[in-house]
């Protein structure tokens, strides 16, 4: 989570950036075409890299096996992928009235096949338990993907540079994971693995994440469809800002399926059960301050962070905060369901929730504008998170530490008041969200939580 806070960091610096050096207009093209770039990657980052995570965890004696056969698999898949993605360019910006985008497009196609292969030895290092070199990687990828594409365009370089700089910080990830990979000694053994094994698992995994990340661009795509570019530059704008809680919360997410997909594997139930109510609690726990700062301070952050000019992004993000808040229990439940070996049925929820989304964007935003298009993502996450919360409640049972939540609600109640009568701007802004954190942990600390949260983790 430490390295997610630092690559989460990274991509916000290189955003204000961009929001601040393109205007809203040049920075909605952009995040348009990072939207549909990222969406297609989804074929290739969650695959055969989630299914090292599970394998290496339950079988670490055959490690070597299971990354020799992975690496020739997800060569070859994501390349195909970026074939057919260079291929149908042409196709897919033909719905979009900008003639530069097709020049876009296929100036970010190189990230499909590094950023894969990159997303590939995170998964290694993940299922192999090697948390540091996994973090490593994760930060590595984010410093160098903001230094080059800053750098590019202080070049003069523009939209092209930024797309350029996004695969060069593929790139760096990709050798620092291969690297540390070479220093790790890994078991050897006589026995082959098989195709049938990864594909079982990676294809419900592939439909699955397409599934649940559509839900994070489906409403910019409508957006963008319907309304004018400046208003794509306001809602990535507020987009940006609110995927905070679900870009630090991968970290947390990379850990929970090989720790339970090993202890499934044992079949220990209470410490499943035990595993998954500390989950549950570490999420909550940062997720109630993250709502209640940035719902009272909405309209100060985006403009310390994008100037006064993307003020019309401020009821954007009260929404998206919310719904990026559910989309977050979504992926935590999605992944606890994939490590228990229900992949099929967390794609089968996800893709629900996104044709709500679809659904709900159709008469949202022509109708509403970018705040329905906020609305939408809001409703369909919120959908999608309490179905998959009752799939995960019958199959574990008691998991919900209530009174931690309501411990979390009073102190999340109770920032978010004094955050209200407590009003800052610009730099000081920051010292009051940083001590306003600092309350919300005092008052948990007073309420009895932390002490808590201490017993059961030692």
């Amino acid at each position: 989570m430490a390295a997610q806070g630092v690559l989460t960091l990274s991509g916000y610096v290189l955003n204000v950036f961009l929001a601040r050096h393109f205007g809203p207009e040049q920075y909605g093209v952009y995040g348009v075409a990072m939207a549909v770039l990222v969406w297609v990657e989804l074929f290739v980052i969650n695959g055969v890299p989630t299914a090292m995570q599970k394998f290496l965890a339950e079988t670490p004696e055959r490690a070597r096996a299971w990354v020799k056969l992975g690496r020739r698999m997800q060569f070859g898949y994501a390349l195909l992928v970026f074939a057919l993605f260079v291929a149908t360019v042409p196709l897919m910006s033909a719905s979009f009235d900008d003639p530069n985008f097709k020049k876009f497009l296929w100036i970010a196609a190189p990230d499909i096949l590094l950023y894969g292969l990159y997303w590939f030895y995170l998964g290694v290092h993940s299922g192999l338990h090697r948390f540091e070199s996994q973090a490593l990687i994760i930060a590595s990828y984010g410093l160098s993907k903001a230094a080059c594409c800053i750098g590019l365009i202080l070049l003069g370089t523009g939209v092209d540079g930024a797309l350029i700089g996004n695969f060069l910080g593929s790139t760096v990830g990709l050798v620092i994971g291969a690297a540390l990979l070479q220093r790790a000694h890994l078991p050897q053994t006589n026995e082959a693995e098989h195709y049938s094994s990864l594909i079982k698992f990676a294809v419900p995994i592939v439909l699955y994440t397409l599934s649940n990340n559509a839900l994070l661009y489906i409403d910019l795509i409508f957006v963008k469809k319907f309304l004018p570019s400046v208003a794509a530059g306001h809602y990535t704008a507020a987009a940006t800002i609110a995927r905070v809680p679900y870009f630090i919360f991968l970290g947390l997410t990379a850990t929970v399926l090989p720790a339970l997909s090993r202890m499934l594997a044992q079949e220990d139930l209470e410490a499943n059960r035990r595993l998954l109510r500390q989950t549950i609690r570490l999420l909550f726990g940062l997720l109630i301050p993250v709502l209640a700062l940035v719902m009272a301070n909405a309209a100060e952050i985006v403009e310390l962070l994008y100037t006064a000019v993307y003020n019309p992004s401020t009821p954007i993000l009260r929404l998206l905060i919310v719904g990026i808040a559910m989309y977050t229990l979504l992926v935590v439940l999605s992944t606890i369901m994939s490590a228990d070996g229900y992949a099929n049925r967390a794609f089968q929820i996800n893709l629900f929730a996104a044709m709500v989304d679809v659904l709900l964007c159709l008469m949202l935003v022509p109708k509403y504008g970018t705040q329905g298009a906020a609305l939408a993502t809001l409703l369909a996450a919120t959908v999608g998170a309490f179905v998959a919360g009752i799939f995960v409640l019958r199959r574990f049972g008691s998991i919900l530490p209530w009174r931690s939540l309501l411990r979390g609600a009073v102190a999340g109640m109770a920032t978010a008041g004094l955050s209200l009568w407590w009003k800052s701007v610009e730099v000081t802004l920051l010292v009051e969200l940083v001590l306003l954190f600092g309350f919300y942990l005092f008052v948990l600390y007073v309420l009895g939580e932390l002490k808590i949260t201490n017993k059961i983790l030692l």
